[in-house]
């Protein structure tokens, strides 16, 4: 039976949000197995020309224009009465600036479908088992993917749900007393989940809940309408219901708070108390709490009075309570590097972006590169964002000093996990004696050029002595684990970086590029003795001789740069040096492999961008970025030895299909993996580790 959806949305001058919102739901997909039809109905509140562009562009839209006052409780029963006696088997709420998924409506009418067998199935009937509205949970812009995505290869990535920023979806009452308190937006989850408070921004009403108790009110103008329709819902006997997953990207608006913001004039703030999308007018929300309020409605209707006859009164008290509760409320978390490299710059503002959303202030401290890594060029000595704080270092042989900001004012701090930082030994310290703030370990579990000795058995000892470990990947989170660590404390990254532009420009780049006989092989990295440059060298050579490769093009600086300044005049031998951007991606676009004997890292994640497989050795030094490669998938991974690796490049060169799987291999790996993800489970494991600390402080 095809399903007939009536869709209501309203406007004012945001003409691009609006098109783009409807271009989103034009294409959402539809199932044989779950068909429907979207009759779209438009609201046009304001003079920007969004009626007209509507009309031209999607004319199977229904248009209608409002009023400028009619904010959006109001123009959606205006769109809501106009369809009355037409039958729609569903009502959908969707505000303008919502972006969809491609699959947000075939799902959500899935999870309705399956809520709805559940309570048939059930032996237990009566009020409660119907729904009236089931939700879609939407995420902040950039923040993540549909949640319900899950990759179990290689590297074992969970799956995202829990990473994912709510932005509007459903709550959860936290009194009885007082029913109209609600708790924080429920986390995106992988199962359908009960509410007692909805947003209107994606919310699909079934026709039974509207046979039932109606429209939204007229009591109220804006906001108000989808808490009142909920409770009005759950009075009548229905379920409110968030959907599993997330439905699509929609901007958190908190227009409240800048009221109490006293950087805005004082004026300016008591003005917008008269605007309904700021807050509620006094006498809808005394209606409100009268309807919904329970036992102490009188108590919460003088404070609604205070609003309407003192208002500068009222605004200075709650100015008042803002600022008494902001030394305790206020998060802050800081995280001390050696150096800011180049390829975390990317991290660090996804990161910092995550954490605001959360009400958590990022501090991140670094200092200049010591020499060794200098003469690298890869590192950031002096950054514009707001949040980084350079602080200068002491070296002491390999003993490595930084100065820390006053550790009082953050509830979490994270280092690099190395036994050589002292500040690391001054916070363990304090842990032990029970001092705040928490502390967290990010990085490697162990050396992995190493893995003896008794630096390493001092790692193993004092490694669980912190409160939470941030992993680069899922074998280091094992290893961590079995040392002692908790499981709910520590928290897998799957180390990446930003490699989208990067894949864009080698694609442009690699266009009209014409097929050769011979292969192009790459290398790219520091030029230091983990690489094993003396065996990429002499292996290359012999490549050349025997007619399998065109040249070698090797990216990068680095102690032992001078074995490739050597060769540089040599035809097979492509020197280039440390190349960044465009130049670095051009090199990418000009070959077929990647070719990196020696210690793998952040590497292997370029190649997969720029579809290049990936050829290493059994190197026993790698970093734990190597768990990332699938031979046969995405590369190979031979001997340690000069004729292992012209093996498998002889056999790369004669046999193009097996090259062509894996450059496919390589371009799907690298969806795997991406910076926002590292970023996103990174801020899920601050907030994590801070929300327990807040509550017992």
């Amino acid at each position: 039976m095809v399903q007939r959806i009536a869709v209501l949305i309203c406007c004012f001058n945001r003409k691009a949000q609006t098109l783009a919102c409807l271009a989103r739901l034009c294409q959402q997909q539809v199932l044989p197995t779950l068909p429907f039809t979207l009759d779209i109905h438009l609201l046009d509140n304001g003079n920007d020309g969004t009626w007209q562009a509507v009309r031209e562009q999607y004319p199977q839209v229904r248009v209608m224009q409002g009023q400028a006052d009619w904010y959006w409780n109001t123009g959606m029963r205006q769109l809501w009465l106009q369809i009355m006696e037409d039958q729609h088997d569903f009502v959908l709420w969707l505000n303008d600036d919502v972006i969809l998924d491609d699959d947000s409506i075939t799902r959500l009418l899935s999870n309705y479908q399956l809520e709805q067998t559940k309570s048939q199935q059930s032996t237990v009937k009566g009020p409660g088992s119907q729904i009236g509205a089931i939700i879609g949970a939407m995420r902040e812009p950039m923040v993540g993917h549909r949640a319900e995505i899950a990759v179990e290869k290689a590297a074992d990535v969970v799956s995202k749900a829990a990473n994912e920023a709510v932005s509007y979806g459903g709550r959860n009452s936290v009194s009885t007393w007082h029913p109209t308190a609600f708790g924080p937006l429920i986390p995106i989850s992988t199962v359908n989940v009960d509410c007692d408070f909805i947003n209107g921004n994606f919310c699909l009403v079934p026709r039974a809940a509207i046979a039932k108790i109606g429209i939204l009110s007229s009591d109220y103008s804006h906001g108000m309408g989808d808490y009142d329709y909920g409770h009005r819902l759950k009075q009548a006997g229905f379920r409110l219901v968030v959907a599993a997953g997330s439905y699509g990207e929609c901007a958190s608006h908190p227009f409240a708070s800048s009221i109490y913001n006293a950087d805005l004039p004082f004026k300016k703030r008591l003005a917008s108390l008269n605007r309904p999308n700021v807050l509620p007018p006094a006498s809808e929300w005394r209606r409100y709490l009268r309807q919904h309020g329970g036992p102490v409605w009188p108590i919460l209707w003088l404070k609604t009075y205070i609003r309407q006859w003192f208002p500068w009164l009222w605004l200075w008290l709650r100015q008042r309570h803002q600022q008494v509760h902001t030394p305790s409320d206020k998060r802050r978390v800081l995280i001390v590097q050696p150096m800011f490299k180049q390829y975390r710059q990317e991290f660090f503002q996804l990161l910092a972006e995550k954490l605001k959303q959360n009400q958590i202030e990022l501090v991140f401290c670094y200092s200049e590169p010591v020499p060794h890594e200098a003469v690298k060029a890869d590192n950031i000595v002096q950054s514009d964002f707001e949040f980084t704080q350079v602080v200068p270092y002491r070296k002491f042989g390999p003993i490595f000093w930084q100065p820390l900001p006053k550790l009082s004012e953050f509830q979490l701090v994270v280092v690099e996990q190395a036994n050589k930082y002292v500040q690391n030994w001054r916070l363990l310290l304090r842990r032990a004696l029970g001092i705040k703030p928490l502390l967290a370990f990010w990085g490697h579990g162990f050396n992995h050029q190493q893995r003896g000795g008794w630096k390493e058995w001092i790692k193993r000892k004092v490694v669980a002595r912190a409160d939470g470990f941030f992993a680069y990947t899922k074998p280091v989170a094992d290893y961590v684990q079995a040392q002692g660590f908790a499981k709910h404390s520590i928290f897998v990254l799957n180390n990446s970086i930003d490699t989208k532009a990067f894949a864009k420009q080698v694609a442009q780049f690699r266009q009209g590029r014409a097929v050769n006989d011979k292969l192009v092989l790459i290398f790219c990295s520091a030029l230091y003795q983990d690489k094993q440059l003396p065996l990429l060298l002499a292996s290359a050579k012999r490549l050349y001789q025997l007619g399998l490769i065109e040249r070698l093009i090797v990216l990068g600086q680095g102690p032992q740069q001078d074995l490739c300044e050597q060769l540089a005049h040599e035809p097979w031998l492509d020197y280039r040096g440390a190349l960044f951007g465009e130049a670095k991606a051009q090199a990418f676009s000009e070959a077929d492999v990647m070719f990196h004997p020696g210690l793998v890292g952040l590497v292997i994640l370029d190649a997969f961008a720029a579809g290049l497989p990936f050829i290493t050795t059994d190197f026993v030094g790698h970093s734990p970025e190597i768990a990332y490669l699938q031979p046969g998938i995405n590369g190979f991974q031979v001997a340690l030895d000069e004729l292992a690796l012209i093996d498998i490049i002889r056999t790369l060169q004669q046999d193009r299909d097996l090259l062509a799987k894996l450059s496919a291999g390589a371009f799907a790996s690298a969806s795997l993996y991406s910076v926002e993800a590292m970023a996103d489970a990174f801020a899920d494991g601050v907030i994590k580790l801070i929300a327990p600390a807040r509550d017992i402080a």
